[in-house]
């Protein structure tokens, strides 16, 4: 009986491994399945249109998109945080003075900020930086 049971240990951390060997799978493993599964389901979407997401397989969804690009609705908000990234605070001190690597830093954001013990995001980082130099927060 403890044979059969140490057998049935022995059998089961075996086949557990050879699970665990198998499945471990490298950044780029990952990308040849992804890319490869997404070939087999759309063959006839070349490889570099992936990029452009449902409009690469959607006619009408991109022919919309690309009309949408003729007069995008939200380039007045571009230019609304181009003037707010260029005007100065109250002291002096700009948006550049918090955000030294420039405007484009939403690939940062949500972060985990390990000083603060919280998750920062980037209107809450906007919101502390007014509020570091004497402006209310939005």
């Amino acid at each position: 009986m403890i044979k059969n049971r140490r057998f049935t240990k022995l059998a089961i951390a075996a086949i557990t491994c050879c699970f665990a060997l198998t499945a471990q799978a490298g950044p780029a493993e990952d990308r040849q399945a992804f890319l490869d599964a997404y070939k087999w389901k759309f063959p006839n979407v070349p490889q570099e249109e992936f990029i452009n997401g449902v409009y690469a397989i959607d006619p009408v969804g991109r022919e919309n998109w690309e009309a949408i690009e003729e007069f995008p609705p939200y380039e007045t908000f571009i230019d609304d945080g181009r003037a707010m990234w260029a005007k100065p605070f109250a002291n002096g001190k700009t948006y550049k003075d918090c955000f030294p690597d420039g405007p484009g830093i939403t690939h940062k954001y949500p972060h985990w900020d390990k000083q603060k013990g919280m998750v920062m995001t980037l209107p809450l980082a906007i919101n502390e930086c007014r509020e570091a130099n004497g402006e209310k927060p939005l």
